[in-house]
């Protein structure tokens, strides 16, 4: 497969009547004849709440149905939630719909913690928490933080590449994450195996980050589309902030990054002109559609981009 996408331009962002702001990190599942994408939303005090649209399958900018209020309710005081909660996979597992979030709790010394939570749905809509703790949280092996991820079966089981802090690194007396790409496996996607393997790693002592992968598997070979970026100045310097990277696989453990050969980059102007970050792929027959995001990581909204198989 070639990566000859196309861009289509926005597909959704919010507007000033809504009850948020930004619509961060799409997640999306096809439902007959639409797509539903999970999102974030952004209330006043700068906290993720999950949402979703509803857009037509054969035209992702017709929008069929925005949910009004949010998915899930934050956590109480003091639990891994209680800051934000911004959806990360969605999957039908056993029958049921899993959404997989990353919930967000305000921290001292370092800004945030993250760790990865699950909810579950009958009809994907109407979602309950499957607890109160995160099904990923920190480990010996993996004391910082755990966040976006996706997931994929096969061979009867259940593979995820997720995003799992390495360090937090002092820039200008302000702490920023570095964070890479581990695999993990289930039977039954609550109880997750991992041992600390690293699928995609930092390709440079300059790279700070790899996040939100999206996994499709066409023929034989595992391909692999995230966001990566410089480990500072990645909010405002336009060289350092997210781009969208590309990688293959034989067996989804061991990946070989082919980032150049991804053929978008931002635009000259307009929504996605500063960044392109947190893809999500799904495939209609013979055609794969990306959702992303553009500048200021979702407050220009989402958009989409189409490319042959």
């Amino acid at each position: 497969m070639k990566n000859n996408w196309k861009k289509k331009g926005v597909v959704f962002k919010p507007k000033n009547t809504d009850s948020f702001s930004h619509a961060v990190m799409p997640k999306g599942i096809i439902l007959d004849d639409r797509i539903r994408i999970f999102f974030s939303g952004r209330d006043k005090l700068k906290r993720s709440h999950p949402f979703f649209i509803d857009v037509d399958i054969n035209n992702p900018k017709n929008i069929i149905n925005i949910s009004k209020k949010p998915l899930l309710k934050l956590g109480e005081a003091g639990t891994f939630d209680e800051s934000g909660i911004m959806p990360s996979c969605i999957k039908k597992i056993s029958g049921k719909y899993f959404l997989y979030y990353i919930g967000w709790s305000l921290s001292g010394n370092v800004p945030y913690k993250n760790s990865i939570g699950l909810a579950i749905s009958d009809d994907c809509k109407t979602f309950k928490k499957y607890s109160r703790a995160p099904i990923f949280s920190t480990t010996n092996e993996e004391p910082f933080f755990t966040a976006s991820l996706d997931i994929i079966k096969f061979k009867n089981k259940l593979h995820t590449l997720y995003l799992s802090g390495i360090k937090w690194e002092n820039f200008n007396k302000k702490y920023e994450p570095i964070y890479n790409l581990k695999y993990g496996s289930s039977y039954n996607g609550i109880d997750w195996r991992r041992d600390g393997d690293v699928a995609i790693n930092l390709k440079s002592i300059d790279e700070g980050g790899i996040a939100s992968p999206t996994i499709v598997k066409i023929k034989n070979i595992f391909h692999l589309w995230y966001s990566y970026r410089s480990k500072f100045n990645f909010r405002t310097n336009i060289k350092n902030t997210y781009r969208i990277g590309f990688a293959t696989s034989n067996d989804l453990k061991k990946w070989k990054r082919k980032d150049k050969q991804f053929n978008l980059d931002i635009s000259t102007v307009g929504w996605d002109s500063t960044m392109m970050a947190y893809p999500n792929i799904l495939r209609i027959d013979k055609k794969l559609i990306m959702f992303y995001n553009g500048n200021n990581f979702g407050k220009t909204g989402i958009g989409y981009a189409e490319n042959e198989i």
